[in-house]
C-alpha cells in the first residue's frame, strides 16, 4: 500500500511539471531558462514539502495524520489545476518572478502535498514491521516520476489537449487522495513496531556534521548539473522540442539505480571522469562537432555525475529514525544547486556553470571518499577523478578551437541566453559582423558601408522572403506594405522594406533589441517606418 501511494504521488508530481511547462513556455518565448525557473520552483516546493514532513514526523501518530489530512483538504481548494489565459503576462524584461508567481498560485498547494507525501509515507513505512527497507521505497517513488516524464511526450501530449490533460491529472489526484487518506488513517495509532523504532532512536548513532554537509553538497551538485546540462543542451546545442526530457529522465534514473543499491563506486567514477573530459572537449570544439555527439557527451556526463552523487548519498543514509532529516537536507541541496544555475546569468557571461558543476562533482566525490572508510583502489580512483579537473580547464581554456577567426565585439547574457557579436578578421572578404545566441546564428551584416543594406544570411537573394515579397500584389503595384516579423535578430529583414512600408518586429529579448540598435544598422538605415513590440518605446524608429 505504501509503494502504491508513493508511486502514484511521484507520478502526479512529475506529470504536472511538463504539463505546466508546456503552458508557460510559449508565453515566455520558449526559452530554456523558463524550464530552469520552473525547475527551481519544483525544487523549492519539494524542500518545503520535505520540511513539512520533517516537522510533522516529530508529532504523535494521531497528530501526524491530522496535519497531513488537513493539508490534503486545503489542497483540494486548488484542484482542478487550471492555468488559463488570464494568467498570461505581458512580456517585459526578466520574467523569473512572474513565472514563480503563476506556479505558486496555480499548483503550489498540490505540489507541496505530493512533495510531503514521499518522506512522510516512508517514515510511516519504517514503523511497519512488514517493510524491511524504507529507503528502497524512494526508488519506487522515482520510478513513478520517470514513468510520468517518459510517457508525457509520447502519450499525453500528442493524444490529449492541454485542458484535457489538466482534467485527467486532477481526477487522478482525487484517486490518490482517497488512497492517501486511507493509508494515513491506518497509521493513526502507530503500530507494534513503533515502540521498537522509538527505542532504537535513542541509541542511534549521532549523525556527523560532515555527513550533513555531504548530503547537501552531493544533492546540490546533482541538481545543479541537471539544470546546467539542460541549458547547455537546449540553448547552446539545439532547440529541439522536449529535449529537456532527456536530462531530467537521466537524472531520475540515477535516483532509481542508487536507491535500489545499483552502484559500484569505482566503475561509476571512472565513467564519470571519462564522460566529463569528453563533454568538455566536445563543448570546446563547439559547432565543429555533430549535434548528436554534443548531446551524447552532455547526457553521459550528467548521468554518471548524478549517479556518482546519488550513489554516495545512499552510502550515507542514516537510520530510519532520521529519514525525514535526510530527505530535508537532500531537498535543500537540490534547491541550492538549481538556484545556483538559475543565478548563472548574473554571474557568468557564458555557459560556465556546466563545467563548473562537473568540477564540483569531482571535488565532492574526493571529499566523500576521504570522509569515510575506503579501499586503496577507491582512493586511487577518487584521486584520479579529481586530477581530471585541470585537464578540463586546459581543454576549455587553452586548447585552440576550430572555426574561422573572429574579433569579439560584444557579448552579454540574460534570462534568454548568451549573445555574441563578432567581426571577421582580415584578410577574409567580404567582411561580416555576426550575431549569435549561443551557437545559433541570428543574423549577419556586411561591414562595407556600400553593402550594409544588402540582404544576407537567411534572408538573402533568392530566399523565401525574397520570392514572397517580389510576388506580392502590393509590391508589384508599387503600393506601401505593412509587414510583421517574429524575432528581431540583427534587424536584417528591414533591408527588404521600401519607403512608405511599415515593419513591426516582435521580440521578447530586450538584449537582442539593444544589440540590434547598437551594433547593426539595418533599423537605422531602412527607409521604412519600424516598430518593435514589446519594446514599444522604439516605435517608429524611422518615419521616412
Amino acid at each position: 500500500m505504501h509503494a502504491v501511494a508513493l508511486f502514484l504521488s511521484a507520478f502526479l508530481l512529475f506529470l504536472v511539471e511538463p504539463l505546466v511547462g508546456k503552458r508557460l513556455l510559449p508565453w515566455f518565448g520558449g526559452a530554456p531558462a523558463v524550464w530552469t525557473t520552473c525547475l527551481f520552483f519544483f525544487q523549492a516546493l519539494l524542500l518545503a514539502g520535505y520540511a513539512f514532513a520533517h516537522g510533522v514526523a516529530r508529532l504523535r501518530p494521531r497528530q501526524q495524520v491530522i496535519a497531513y489530512v488537513a493539508l490534503l483538504v486545503a489542497t483540494a481548494l486548488q484542484v482542478p489545476v487550471a492555468i488559463g489565459d488570464r494568467w498570461k503576462p505581458v512580456p517585459a524584461g526578466d520574467p523569473t518572478f512572474r513565472i514563480l508567481e503563476i506556479l505558486l498560485l496555480t499548483i503550489g498547494a498540490p505540489y507541496l502535498l505530493l512533495s510531503a507525501t514521499t518522506p512522510l509515507m516512508q517514515r510511516w513505512a519504517s514503523r511497519d514491521a512488514r517493510v524491511a527497507a524504507p529507503y528502497s521505497l524512494y526508488a519506487v517513488s522515482n520510478a513513478g516520476a520517470l514513468l510520468a516524464l517518459l510517457t508525457y511526450p509520447f502519450l499525453w501530449e500528442p493524444k490529449l489537449t492541454l485542458d484535457t490533460q489538466m482534467t485527467v491529472w486532477s481526477a487522478t489526484f482525487a484517486v490518490f487522495a482517497v488512497i492517501a487518506v486511507a493509508l494515513a488513517y491506518s497509521h493513526r495509532h502507530g503500530d507494534r513496531h513503533g515502540a521498537e523504532v522509538a527505542e532504537h532512536h535513542e541509541s542511534a548513532r549521532e549523525v556527523r556534521r560532515a555527513d550533513r554537509i555531504l548530503w547537501v553538497g552531493l544533492a546540490a551538485c546533482a541538481s545543479g548539473l541537471l539544470a546546467a546540462t539542460t541549458s547547455e543542451m537546449c540553448l547552446d546545442i539545439s532547440s529541439v522540442p522536449f529535449l529537456w526530457v532527456l536530462p531530467l529522465g537521466l537524472y531520475l534514473l540515477t535516483f532509481v539505480l542508487a536507491f535500489a543499491n545499483v552502484y559500484h563506486r569505482n566503475t561509476v567514477a571512472v565513467f564519470f571522469a571519462a564522460s566529463a573530459a569528453a563533454a568538455c572537449f566536445v563543448t570546446q570544439r563547439g559547432p565543429g562537432m555533430a549535434i548528436s555527439w554534443q548531446i551524447a557527451a552532455a547526457s553521459l556526463s550528467l548521468f554518471f555525475g548524478a549517479w556518482l552523487c546519488h550513489g554516495e548519498l545512499v552510502r550515507r543514509t542514516p537510520h530510519a529514525s532520521r529519514l525525514t532529516e535526510f530527505y530535508l537536507l537532500l531537498a535543500t541541496g537540490g534547491a541550492t544547486g538549481t538556484l545556483m544555475s538559475l543565478a548563472a546569468p548574473l554571474m557568468f557571461r557564458g555557459f560556465w556553470e556546466f563545467p563548473l558543476f562537473l568540477f564540483l562533482t569531482a571535488v565532492l566525490f574526493l571529499a566523500a571518499t576521504m570522509s569515510a572508510p575506503a579501499s586503496r583502489s577507491e582512493r586511487w580512483v577518487a584521486n584520479g577523478t579529481i586530477l581530471m579537473a585541470p585537464v578540463m580547464v586546459i581543454v576549455l581554456l587553452v586548447w585552440p578551437g576550430p572555426g574561422q577567426a573572429e574579433k569579439p565585439v560584444a557579448d552579454a547574457r540574460n534570462f534568454y541566453g548568451v549573445l555574441h557579436v563578432a567581426d571577421d578578421v582580415p584578410p577574409e572578404a567580404p567582411m561580416l559582423r555576426r550575431l549569435r545566441n549561443g551557437r545559433i546564428l541570428h543574423g549577419v551584416q556586411f561591414l562595407d558601408p556600400a553593402r550594409r543594406m544588402q540582404p544576407s544570411s537567411y534572408y538573402g537573394a533568392r530566399s523565401g522572403i525574397d520570392r514572397a515579397l517580389r510576388a506580392h500584389p502590393k509590391r508589384i503595384a508599387g503600393e506601401p506594405m505593412r509587414l510583421a516579423v517574429i524575432g528581431l535578430g540583427t534587424g536584417s529583414m528591414a533591408a527588404w522594406a521600401d519607403a512608405g512600408d511599415h515593419m513591426t518586429f516582435y521580440e521578447i529579448n530586450p538584449q537582442v533589441v539593444d544589440f540590434a540598435k547598437r551594433f547593426f544598422t539595418y533599423l537605422k538605415d531602412t527607409p521604412a517606418a519600424t516598430e518593435i513590440i514589446p519594446d514599444r518605446k522604439s516605435t517608429r524608429l524611422n518615419s521616412s
